[in-house]
């Protein structure tokens, strides 16, 4: 058998655990700063969207107001009897009114043949 004989000195291989250590530190110390960095652009970014959100929701309410605030004016297809008759004794005289009951009397006279 053959056997090989190695000395060590306690202070080499106290400095080779100690620099070895030191090395792992470092690698470890700069692997940390990355994803420190990465994290905080993830952050800013998350910031500037959520910014962006809450405009486009402050947009989209002032439109909401906006519409409610417009009143557009509902005109009726078809008005009533009545409501012509106010018209005529206020002095306007309604050309449609008289088409209507011009109408409803040759209907009747129509149905009653």
């Amino acid at each position: 058998m053959v056997t090989f004989e190695i000395t060590l000195n306690p202070l080499i291989a106290m400095t080779i655990v100690l620099f070895s250590g030191w090395i792992g530190f470092m690698l470890k110390k700069r692997k940390i700063a990355k994803d420190r960095n990465r994290m905080n652009q993830y952050e800013k970014e998350m910031i500037l969207n959520h910014a962006e959100i809450l405009e486009l929701q402050k947009d989209y309410i002032n439109l909401e107001l906006k519409m409610r605030e417009l009143t557009i004016p509902v005109i009726p297809i078809s008005t009533t009897v009545k409501d012509n008759m106010q018209e005529s004794e206020n002095g306007v005289i309604d050309a449609s009114l008289r088409k209507k009951l011009l109408s409803k009397e040759k209907l009747s006279k129509e149905n009653a043949f």
